[in-house]
């Protein structure tokens, strides 16, 4: 492991926390908040957990994640609740369906 990485690390955590602070100012432009956002931090995880765990803990981290998170994304569709479904009616006699949000 490079001696560099800590320094690394440390100087992503600045940025972000600097980016934060100087989002209220507007010296960061509106269309860059979330992209400079994830991307910082999606920097800093993946150089921290590379030196963790190592490249192959990571990607298995990573994957387990995806499948989780997409397994609970699709229940959550399949079986939408009620209260998140409204029948309205339209002109034409017909019931369609909308999504409140």
């Amino acid at each position: 492991m490079s001696r560099s990485l800590p320094g690394i690390t440390w100087t992503i955590v600045f940025l972000y926390v600097a980016t934060i602070f100087l989002r209220p100012t507007g010296l960061i432009p509106e269309n860059l908040n979330a992209p400079l956002g994830a991307l910082l931090a999606l920097a800093f995880a993946v150089i921290h957990g590379s030196r963790q765990y190592g490249w192959r803990g990571m990607l298995t981290f990573a994957v387990i994640c995806l499948v989780v998170s997409n397994a609970f994304e699709n229940a959550s569709i399949l079986t939408a609740s009620r209260s998140a479904i409204i029948t309205t009616a339209t002109n034409s006699g017909r019931s369609s369906f909308s999504f409140r949000c």
